[in-house]
């Protein structure tokens, strides 16, 4: 057998067989939990250079917040929005699945009465209907499987003449194409058939590709769909649904 064809086969049993329970892991729920409590603290380190500045502050400024405005930040992370968006708004709930993102923001921003800090799962928002007059998310991929569900609560909660501003990325390693569901044309379809307007551009940061969708819940609703960007690309989706008990 030639020395090749060896290497390869050695190779696809090392990296192989360890990968194959990466992605097992990946797809468990507790795991997954579990993991995002721990990557808690070192996301709270590293968030500065994930996310930039620059693309925080693009993305406050399409968000439109203005005072007097009761604001949800979906997937808080470790409030690497609330700050800014505290200052403005009179009222800021800020909710993220880890409890441990959770506890460090409310840690962080303890000058602030008017955050309330909420754990939950975004496909299942613990809010009334038509609650907020702007919804803000960065980085929501990370933390809901279902863009139906996702959108959908996100339409429900979000007030009329409503803005939401929200930020999916496609992470820098992908072994999967993505789920239909978080391909781009899927999420602009089920937007449109929500009877919402929408703008999504492309943005790239370091790491990774990432898609702001501008949504807005217009009074006497017309639907107008409007792409930055030609060619559709897939999102690789890494998590599975996970309810809370």
């Amino acid at each position: 057998m030639p020395l090749k064809q060896i290497v390869e086969g050695l190779s696809f049993v090392v990296l192989g067989i360890p990968l194959y329970f990466f992605i097992e892991f990946e797809y468990d729920e507790k795991f997954l939990i579990i993991f995002n409590e721990l990557m808690a603290p070192l996301y709270n380190e590293i968030a500065f250079y994930l996310y930039p500045p620059k693309l925080r502050k693009k993305l406050l400024k399409d968000a439109i917040i203005k005072k007097g405005d009761v604001v949800l930040d979906i997937a808080c992370h470790t409030g690497i929005l609330i700050d800014d968006i505290a200052k403005v708004a009179s009222r800021v709930i800020a909710t993220d699945l880890s409890y441990a993102d959770i506890d460090i923001t409310r840690a962080k921003l303890s000058g602030y009465d008017k955050v309330l800090y909420v754990r939950c799962d975004p496909e299942y928002l613990p809010f009334k209907d038509s609650a907020f007059d702007r919804i803000v998310g960065f980085d929501v991929s990370d933390e809901a499987v279902n863009s139906e569900k996702l959108f959908s609560e996100i339409n429900r909660v979000l007030a009329k003449n409503g803005r939401a501003t929200i930020i999916l990325f496609e992470p820098s390693f992908s072994i999967f194409t993505a789920p239909l569901q978080w391909r781009v044309e899927f999420i602009e379809d089920y937007l449109e058939k929500l009877g919402l307007s929408f703008r999504v551009k492309r943005i790239d940061t370091v790491l990774a590709t990432g898609y702001m969708f501008k949504i807005r819940k217009e009074e006497k609703q017309r639907v107008e769909r409007i792409s930055d960007f030609g060619i559709f690309h897939s999102f690789y989706y890494y998590h599975i649904v996970r309810k809370l008990y």
